[in-house]
This record gives C-alpha cells, sequence and structure tokens, in this order.
C-alpha cells in the first residue's frame, strides 16, 4: 500500500487538522487514481470505517472528511478503495493529525454521511426493475425487427434470383431474334439478286422481241417488194410469188417469234416486280427482326439492372437482421445486468445483520456496536435511523 499525501481546497499539502472543523474538502492527485473511487475513513475509536463517496475531475478526487470523526481529536487515517479489473482493494492510504481544541458554543453539527434506507433501496431496485424491463421490450422489438429484416432479405433474394432468370430468357430471345434478323437480310439479298437477274432477262427478251419485230418488219417490206416486182415482172412472177409466200411465212414466223419474245418478257417483267415485291417484304422483315432483337437486349438489360437491385437490397436487409439480432443481445445482456444490480442492491441490505444495543446503566443511553447503523433525533424529538455505505 502506498501512502500518499493530499491536499486542502488551497492545493497546500494537508497534513493537520482541528477538532470540530466540519465539511472539510481533501483533493487528491495520484496518476493512479482515474475515477471517483470511495474513500474509507477511520480514527482509533471507530469500529467501522466511515466509506464516503468521491467526485473526480480532470484528474483529481476529492471527497470530504467526516464530521463525526472531527468531533473528537484522534489522527484519522484514510483509504482509497479503487475498485478495477474485477479487484477491490485499498492501494493508497493517508494520515491527518487532529490537534485538539474546546468545543464552540456555536458549534452545529452537521451529519453529511451518505444514508441508504430500505426505501431508497426499494426505489433503486424497481429502478433497476423497470429499466430491466424496458430493456427486455426492446430486446423483442429488435428481435422481430431482425426476423422481419430477415424475411425480407430472402424475398429479395428471391426477387434477384427470378430477375436474373428473366434477364438471361431476355438475353436468349435476343440474341434469337439477332439470328432471325440476319437470316432475313440474307434472304433480302438473295431476293434482290434475283429481282436484278429478272430485270436483266426481262431487258434482254425485250431487246430480242424488238430485233424481231424489225426483222419482220423488214421482211414484210422486202416482201411488199416483191409483190410489186411480180406485177410488173411476169416472168419472174411465179418465183416472186414463191418468194412473196416464203417472205410471207417468214414474217409470221418473226411475228410469232415477237409475239413469243413479248410473252416472255412481261412474264419476265412480272417475275421481276414479285422479286422486287419479295425484296421489300424481306427487307421489312428484316428490320422487325432488328427491333425485335434490340427490344429483347434492352429488356436483358433491364432485367439484369433488377437483379442487381434485388441482390443489393437482399444485401442490405440482410446485414440490417444481423445488426438488429446483434442489438436484441445487447439488450438482453443489458437486462440481466440491470437485473443482477437491482439483486445486489437488495443483497447487501439484507446482508447487514441487527445491531448489538446494550443499555448503559450507569447514564440510561441505550449504545450500540459492530454494525453500520446511524441515528438522529429530528426536530419533532423521533429517533430515525439509516444505513451507512
Amino acid at each position: 500500500m502506498q501512502e500518499i499525501t493530499v491536499y486542502d481546497i488551497d492545493d497546500n499539502a494537508l497534513v493537520d487538522l482541528v477538532q470540530w472543523d466540519s465539511n472539510v474538502k481533501i483533493f487528491v492527485k495520484e496518476d493512479g487514481i482515474d475515477a471517483a473511487y470511495n474513500v474509507h475513513f477511520f480514527n482509533c475509536k471507530s469500529t467501522d470505517a466511515m466509506v464516503m463517496e468521491s467526485a473526480y475531475s480532470n484528474g483529481i478526487l476529492s471527497t470530504v472528511i467526516p464530521n463525526d470523526l472531527l468531533m473528537d481529536s484522534h489522527p484519522i487515517t484514510g483509504y482509497i478503495y479503487v475498485e478495477k479489473n474485477d479487484e477491490h482493494k485499498s492501494v493508497y492510504c493517508f494520515r491527518l493529525v487532529v490537534r485538539k481544541r474546546p468545543k464552540p458554543s456555536n458549534y452545529i453539527y452537521v451529519d453529511q454521511k451518505e444514508y441508504i434506507t430500505f426505501d431508497k433501496i426499494l426505489q433503486e431496485a424497481q429502478k433497476y426493475a423497470n429499466e430491466s424491463k424496458d430493456y427486455s421490450e426492446k430486446a423483442k422489438e429488435a428481435e422481430t425487427n431482425a426476423s422481419t429484416y430477415a424475411d425480407t432479405a430472402s424475398q429479395k433474394a428471391t426477387d434477384a434470383s427470378s430477375s436474373a432468370v428473366a434477364a438471361k430468357a431476355s438475353e436468349t430471345a435476343s440474341k434469337e431474334s439477332e439470328i432471325n434478323a440476319a437470316a432475313s437480310m440474307d434472304a433480302t439479298k438473295i431476293s434482290e439478286n434475283n429481282a436484278a437477274k429478272s430485270a436483266e432477262d426481262a431487258n434482254a427478251s425485250k431487246a430480242a422481241a424488238k430485233e424481231s419485230q424489225d426483222e419482220a418488219a423488214k421482211s414484210a417490206i422486202e416482201a411488199k417488194e416483191s409483190e410489186t416486182a411480180s406485177k410488173k415482172s411476169e416472168n419472174n412472177a411465179a418465183k416472186s410469188a414463191e418468194d412473196a409466200n416464203a417472205s410471207k411465212a417468214a414474217a409470221k414466223e418473226s411475228q410469232d417469234e415477237a409475239a413469243k419474245s413479248a410473252i416472255e418478257a412481261k412474264e419476265s417483267q412480272d417475275s421481276a416486280k414479285n422479286s422486287e415485291d419479295n425484296a421489300a417484304v424481306s427487307e421489312k422483315n428484316a428490320y422487325d427482326k432488328a427491333d425485335e432483337a434490340s427490344v429483347s437486349a434492352n429488356t436483358a438489360t433491364t432485367k439484369a439492372t433488377e437483379a442487381s437491385d434485388s441482390a443489393t437490397l437482399a444485401k442490405y436487409h440482410s446485414e440490417q437482421s444481423k445488426n438488429s439480432s446483434d442489438l436484441s443481445k445487447t439488450y438482453l445482456e443489458k437486462v440481466e445486468q440491470a437485473g443482477n444490480e437491482a439483486v445486489d442492491k437488495i443483497q447487501n441490505a439484507l446482508d447487514i445483520s441487527a445491531p448489538n444495543f446494550i443499555v448503559d446503566l450507569s447514564t440510561g443511553h441505550l449504545m450500540y456496536s459492530g454494525e453500520r447503523f446511524a441515528f438522529l433525533v429530528n426536530k419533532a424529538g423521533h429517533l430515525e435511523w439509516g444505513l451507512i455505505v
């Protein structure tokens, strides 16, 4: 145990006091003191130490010397009772000399010891019980919140999974639409090529028909000329007539070929027109498929975003569930602590045994010893008592 020096209110080292002083404050400045620890006072006549509460501020502990001890001229010893790391022991000690002097005629006794009555004990026990109830309700609320958050997290996780599946399906549909669009574009290209070839064939047929018509016209002119020449030349009439007939037959054949070529040209034109129409339809289908592919791609992106958002919400609610669960455990620990403190308060009061009373027959005074009780006659003449802490 370390013996230390204490100081008065003027920061002077305090060594001695004077009998009948009252409400004397002392100050302790030690590195090992870091809280408001209780201080135990006694003198050579004490059967129990008087325990005084203290205050602690800016590294200095302060308390008041019990006035009861200053009513005698015996030296006063003080112990600073340190409670730290589950240890409870007296670490520091100091001694103060009390110089004897007569009692002043105007001395007024002031009892500044802290008394704890059974009513106060019951009030404190009720306070701890109320705190225990409050913490219990908060623990239940936190537990309910944890369950709610857990259910929400589970639902969000399910939503995330569903959105992911939908996103995958949209992605597959998008790829299929892209393949169909590419196929339609290929079909459009083929139709365009066929239409171009049919147009070329039609133009060739037109040219052949025109050429046949020209030849037919030429043959007709030649036939006309031959017919005229046959009239003028009787000698060559028979031959010219035969030539004319042959020319007419050739002209008729040329006319038939021209008509056939015209029909083929018309059919080629119709085929070209159909090819153009098919090409336009294929092109429109290709654009429609491309639009479908774009819509499917956008849907896939949206579903993927929804899946990500749902997964984020699931994680958030899962963390909230864990926080609420931890908070519930904290409140349950506080419930247990508050209950233990209430029980300790009552137990401390019940552990104090009954005082030992003795009647001094020479004076008629009622004396007691061995216990921590204090008695006081109030203004009404009633005897009051309390427990000293």
